[in-house]
């Protein structure tokens, strides 16, 4: 069985990139487990949901490494886990990660072995400190963008059309809807608001 995991951890992000990498990999949408805002620790409802369905021989897809957890121990402790009950891990945006991980299972390497374990690490941390640096470039850009933008006189966010206890409604529908579990056209319908107006109150989230 194959299945996928994605996660974004603030209000200014959302999982669509993901979902359709997931999905164009030949991911089941039904089979996605997803996380967002999910504070500090490892236990996330997506994830541990996630944990208890998968069985040997499974096969997890993510898109990117970190998506996993939130800092290098906590992703090398999952990963190692993972591997260890026979789940095969396929990290779309990482080949050498695959190459390493098909290779050691090509020469009937134990993952058990300490050895492989503190190569698999070390393989690990630098995807980590890669995916850092491109994360911290990527908030760069958008900031710089953002300031010329405002610049030339762009307005970001949303109007002040829903206010007060409908905002916070609307919030919850807008997570529903990037679990999957609502409808677009059903939001604009209910608030009676148009698509790009949605759009401008999702990417405040």
């Amino acid at each position: 069985m194959m299945y996928g995991y994605a996660r974004v951890s603030t209000r200014h992000q959302n999982l669509d990139r993901q979902l359709k990498a997931l999905e164009d990999y030949g991911v089941n949408p039904r089979a996605i487990q997803v996380d967002k805002y999910t504070g500090t620790t490892l236990h996330r409802e997506g994830l541990d949901t996630l944990r208890q369905m998968l069985r040997f021989g499974d096969i997890l897809v993510i898109k990117e490494i970190d998506r996993l957890g939130r800092n290098k121990d906590e992703t090398m402790s999952l990963i190692l886990e993972l591997i260890e009950k026979g789940i095969d891990i396929v990290v779309l945006d990482s080949a050498v990660f695959q190459m390493y991980i098909e290779n050691l299972k090509k020469d009937n390497k134990s993952f058990t072995d300490k050895l492989i374990q503190a190569q698999l690490k070390g393989v690990i941390e630098i995807m980590l400190l890669l995916a850092e640096e491109e994360r911290n470039k990527i908030v760069k850009r958008t900031a710089e963008g953002r300031a010329k933008a405002m610049e030339k006189g762009v307005k970001f966010g949303a109007d002040n059309k829903i206010k007060g206890e409908q905002l916070e409604k609307l919030k919850k529908d807008i997570e529903l809807f990037n679990q999957r579990q609502m409808k677009q056209v059903d939001i604009l319908k209910k608030y009676n608001i148009t698509k790009p107006t949605f759009k401008k109150y999702r990417d405040m989230m």
